[in-house]
């Protein structure tokens, strides 16, 4: 990382469906409903290099994403909101399954008298489509391959009128990054703005999911310690924004291991098609001892 470090804190609104994959259950592609930060971080990373570079290397990509350092640290997830970032929602372990709770942005606070339960937050966010599994080498689709994919709406029903799903979270990014041939990109409002007004998330691009605008930016100057955990209401309890490895030692109140693997970049197999090894990690939404 660069030695000055700005905190930006973004509402992106969902033009198109959108699929952040969580593995499959039978012959049904599952979809999570927030953006962690991985994918936000690649998603900048890529962008800003096809924006800046005309033939852009391997090297390239390497280089910038080292730049903006691990999204586990200055990247948040970012959380559905359905008022413009006023307010999100984040999910919470609280007894035997995942329920979600309402985080009001300006006060930094939640409204426990606010809460939905997970079947809630999929009807109001999760749609479906059937599709088959496509080889891009031969542009053919798979035999046998014929699954439901499901995606997150770009819209969502409040009394009778349709709303649009937005997701807010932060960044903390350098102000300058450095490149292959003493390049540099300069991080400003403006080139946060050109990324997120082209850049697509999730999966099932080529098919125009996860396209987004930015619909609110803020420089905020007094930084996070953490980007991953909220102080939770209800003694020294924290609430994890993001996974959080198993090996590490920290008290665990109530909450879900599951094995976390991303794709990744394979220079042999192409973009996606490889996988990182599994890990054991605590989903997020598990309280902590502070």
């Amino acid at each position: 990382m660069e030695k000055y470090v700005h905190q930006w804190r973004l509402v992106i609104e969902l033009l198109s469906p959108m699929q952040i994959g969580i593995g499959s259950l039978g012959m049904v592609e599952k979809t999570g409903m927030y953006i962690p930060g991985r994918v936000m971080w690649g998603a900048l990373t890529s962008t800003l290099v096809r924006q800046q570079i005309s033939k852009p290397e391997y090297k390239h990509f390497k280089k910038v994403g080292e730049s903006l350092g691990p999204h586990e640290k200055f990247l948040s997830s970012f959380f559905p909101s359905f008022d413009n970032g006023k307010s999100e929602w984040l999910p919470v372990f609280e007894g035997n399954s995942r329920s979600w709770v309402k985080y009001i942005c300006e006060k930094k606070e939640f409204d426990l008298q606010n809460k939905r339960s997970e079947e809630e937050m999929q009807a109001i966010l999760i749609s479906g489509q059937s599709g088959n599994a496509t080889d891009p080498e031969r542009m053919a689709t798979f035999d046998k391959s014929l699954h439901e994919t499901d995606m997150i709406s770009p819209l969502t029903r409040k009394g009778e009128k349709l709303i649009p799903v937005c997701f807010t979270g932060t960044m903390q990014l350098p102000e300058k990054l450095n490149i292959p041939e003493g390049k540099q990109i300069d991080i400003n409002g403006e080139i946060l703005k050109s990324v997120f007004n082209q850049c697509r998330l999730g999966g099932g691009r080529k098919r125009g999911w996860g396209i987004v605008r930015l619909i609110s930016i803020k420089n905020e100057s007094i930084l996070d310690e953490t980007l991953n955990t909220r102080k939770y209401p209800y003694g020294n309890v924290l609430l994890t924004s993001a996974t959080h490895p198993v090996e590490e030692k920290v008290p665990i109140l109530n909450g879900r291991a599951f094995l976390a693997t991303y794709r990744q970049y394979c220079k042999n197999k192409g973009q996606g098609r490889s996988f990182t090894s599994a890990q054991l990690c605590w989903e997020t939404g598990t309280l902590i001892h502070a």
